[in-house]
């Protein structure tokens, strides 16, 4: 097996990482530690320089070159202390602190490779002369991406990834703002729907994690819709969202890769902000334009147009008595003689078949209290 590279230089493969801005930044020791061992043992194997291997994904590896009765070895600072060549002034190959980057030229004088081509053509003429046939024998296939991967990494980018997490909220959170289900609800659906679809693609999310999602939100709507305050199921709601969101954007998360996790937790925040500022920005601004205008109904039915609301029978005044009809919690239902009306208390609690009395009367709202007399 013939290995052949074409290139201006050869090095400087640190393992590096997509920031929350879209900024690369370094790996943590893990990353690197497993790469180099990589780096080396693959070095060993072509018979290379492992030091020369390891200096090009650790910075923090110096690379020396000592004389030696074969000739010139290459060895790391710290194998060189270790030897018995320690009392030499080496040449320093490369210096502590920068990663290894050699040219073509120096990558054949230390015997990092065994020719030097220029260009596709000259390398297809030396692959067909190592391998002994003619260079028409040799089929050329040429890899590039496909618009689908293309597409998958482009929404998997963080920035991406955030507007699109941005984007959803605040269109299902303008949803919730207007009655029935309209375009922003559509809107934000899709943008949910798109985010999910191109990690699920990239082989981040999972069944699992759109599970955890879809759970959240529904324990936040019952918590929003059906019970009073904020308790066990908002927490639980908020937990599995944040959950289902963080193993959505994570690959590996048994293994627990703090970059990974913080990665993730950067493209969420970063999405929770703009979601905040889009809708302070809609609240403040939205409501003043022309669309608002259009989509809300600025009409409103005021007494001083002639719009009245249903009055109370003249019967039911303060003292009326009474009996409930239904339990009273603190709303029901309660006659009075022969009218069967809407009627709540202060706070109490009070059954069935139970005299009450009128207490107070706030427009069409009638207050009662529980009562001794029938």
């Amino acid at each position: 097996i013939f290995a052949a590279f074409v290139f201006l230089s050869i090095g400087s493969a640190e393992p590096r990482m997509m920031g929350s801005g879209g900024q690369q930044q370094s790996t943590d020791e893990k990353v690197v530690s497993a790469l180099r061992s990589k780096f080396k043992a693959t070095a060993e194997a072509k018979r290379h320089s492992p030091a020369l291997a390891e200096a090009m994904v650790d910075k923090d590896i110096e690379v020396v070159a000592v004389k030696t009765a074969a000739g010139r070895e290459l060895m790391t600072r710290g194998e060189f202390s270790e030897s018995r060549y320690y009392r030499q002034q080496p040449e320093i190959i490369s210096p502590k602190g920068k990663l290894l980057n050699l040219t073509a030229r120096d990558a054949r004088k230390l015997g990092l490779i065994a020719s030097e081509v220029k260009g596709f053509d000259e390398f297809h003429q030396w692959l067909a002369a190592e391998l002994k046939v003619p260079p028409g024998a040799l089929k050329v296939m040429e890899i590039r991406p496909t618009w689908s991967e293309n597409l998958v990494r482009f929404l998997t980018d963080p920035m991406v990834s955030s507007f699109l997490l941005s984007l959803g909220f605040i269109g299902l959170l303008f949803e919730l703002k207007m009655p029935g289900w309209g375009i922003s609800g559509s809107l934000g659906a899709l943008f949910i729907v798109l985010f999910f679809w191109g990690h699920y693609l990239a082989g981040l999310a999972s069944w699992l994690d759109l599970l955890l999602v879809g759970l959240g939100i529904g324990l936040l709507l019952v918590e929003f819709f059906v019970l009073p305050g904020f308790g066990v199921f908002g927490v639980s709601g908020i937990i599995l969202l944040l959950t289902g969101l963080v193993l959505s954007l994570v690959r590996h998360p048994r293994e627990f890769p703090s970059w990974e996790f913080e990665q993730a937790f950067s493209t969420i925040g970063l999405s929770f902000l703009l979601s905040f500022i889009g809708l302070i920005i809609f609240f403040n601004y939205f409501p003043r334009t022309p669309l608002w205008r259009k989509l809300r109904l600025e009409h409103s039915e005021t007494a001083a147009s002639g719009y009245s609301t249903k009055s109370l029978p003249e019967r039911i005044t303060v003292g009326t008595i009474g009996v409930t009809q239904s339990i009273l919690r603190p709303s029901g239902l309660a006659r009075f003689n022969d009218l069967l009306v809407d009627v709540t208390t202060a706070g109490e609690f009070i059954g069935r078949n139970e005299p009450v009395r009128v207490s107070e009367i706030r427009g069409n709202r009638i207050l009662v209290e529980k009562t001794e007399r029938t």
